[in-house]
């Protein structure tokens, strides 16, 4: 499987970069789940102060601290996405 994103890579004389331009510009996290104790260990954007708190939401906002130039989103109401006409 090819990613379509080119990586950093190594060479003679170390690490390059990837330019900054080359990425995603916009992101969305669809879970419906509460964050439980049971995600704190399995889960790297999740810690206590969230548990209780919509997941979705919880992990978009760390998500969205790593690049504030990314648009994140969440949708933690799954039968939203789900067509009741088959």
């Amino acid at each position: 499987m090819h990613s379509l994103l080119p990586l950093p890579y190594w060479n003679s004389y170390g690490l390059i970069p990837v330019p900054h331009w080359i990425g995603i510009g916009k992101f969305t996290v669809i879970d419906d789940a509460i964050i439980a104790e049971a995600d704190l260990g399995v889960n790297f954007f999740v810690d206590t102060e969230g548990l209780g708190q919509p997941r979705a939401e919880y992990v978009c906002k760390y998500l969205s601290e790593l690049n504030p130039d990314v648009q994140g989103s969440y949708i933690n109401d799954v039968s939203l996405l789900i067509s009741k006409d088959y």
